[in-house]
């Protein structure tokens, strides 16, 4: 009965340890200093980005340096605070704040200049959660600053820079709703929608949309019930995200998975964050992988830093 017993063990062992490894992908720290939280991140092949602040303040800036490593430079002007960031080659582009008026803003890392941004990009609303991709610029527009705030809406809105074309590709009063632009790469777009109850401060029924620029095709990404939030999307469509349980309302670590999304393709569980994950960023590399960027959030704290998957296109 012994060898019986112990056998049994060791079998469901087996299977536990089985289970739980089965998210091979292992994420990799990038920046994660104890006094410092580090937020939005974004990639190309020579270029790393991202956007931090000190926790004695809530002064927050962007910065960009070699993605081997290197000097980093502040992108953002001094007086002004930057929250987020996005990066094309060499060209980045951040979220510029100066008394609560938010701006969008290029910077060339390859040059040390400053681009103009085209018209029609900023507006006296609040520009924010920008990434660019070739001649198309993804941002959100939050007008909750000018007008009163049960009329206030959120806008996801996708611009070229050359041809000066806007399409809105989702609009929500922001009273009931958390709206946020996520990323743009290639011919694909990506962003989230969580519904908000501004009495008890829960959101729900959180998604992810996929959008085609060449078939200006809109579709929600398959969803089990599940709360889904935080997407990245690689030039083949294919759909990073972050999967927390809890069908009715989202918990901030609740068994918080990251999942690839393929076009026509089953969503697979690439890995267990161990905490939570509030943005992330698909790099494609040239030797065609794709390295997912994701903002570690710890719930207990509130600390955060950012780490990364390589071959996330490949894991499982």
């Amino acid at each position: 009965m012994r060898r019986v017993a112990t056998t049994l063990i060791l079998s469901s062992t087996m299977v536990f340890l089985a289970t739980a490894t089965a998210y091979a992908a292992v994420p990799e720290k990038v920046r994660d200093m104890a006094r410092v939280d580090e937020n939005t991140a974004a990639a190309s092949a020579n270029y790393f980005a991202w956007s931090q602040h000190p926790r004695s303040s809530n002064h927050f800036n962007s910065y960009v340096r070699p993605i081997g490593g290197g000097a980093r430079v502040r992108v953002n002007p001094a007086g002004t605070d930057s929250f987020s960031v996005g990066i094309d080659g060499s060209l980045v582009v951040y979220e510029s704040t100066r008394h609560d008026n938010g701006n969008l803003r290029f910077y060339d890392a390859a040059t040390q200049t400053r681009p103009s941004v085209p018209d029609g990009v900023n507006t006296r609303s609040f520009e924010n959660r920008p990434t660019l991709s070739g001649d198309w610029l993804l941002f959100s527009r939050d007008n909750g600053n000018h007008v009163k705030f049960a009329r206030a809406r959120t806008k996801v809105i996708l611009f070229n820079v050359v041809t000066q074309e806007q399409r809105v590709l989702h609009t929500d009063r922001n009273r009931r709703a958390f709206v946020s632009s996520d990323q743009v790469n290639g011919d694909w777009a990506t962003f989230e929608r969580c519904h908000f109850d501004p009495h008890t401060g829960d959101y729900s029924n959180c998604n992810v949309f996929r959008y085609r620029i060449s078939t200006k095709k809109l579709v929600k990404i398959p969803n089990p019930g599940l709360q889904q939030y935080a997407a990245a999307v690689s030039q083949d469509g294919t759909i990073y995200m972050v999967r927390t349980r809890g069908s009715n309302v989202w918990r901030c670590g609740h068994d918080t998975k990251i999942v690839r999304k393929p076009v026509g393709g089953p969503g697979v569980v690439i890995a267990d964050v161990g905490s939570d994950a509030l943005t992330t960023f698909a790099t494609d590399e040239t030797d065609a992988s794709t390295t997912l960027y994701f903002e570690k959030f710890r719930c207990s704290s509130g600390r955060s830093g950012i780490y990364r998957i390589a071959n996330a296109d490949t894991a499982s």
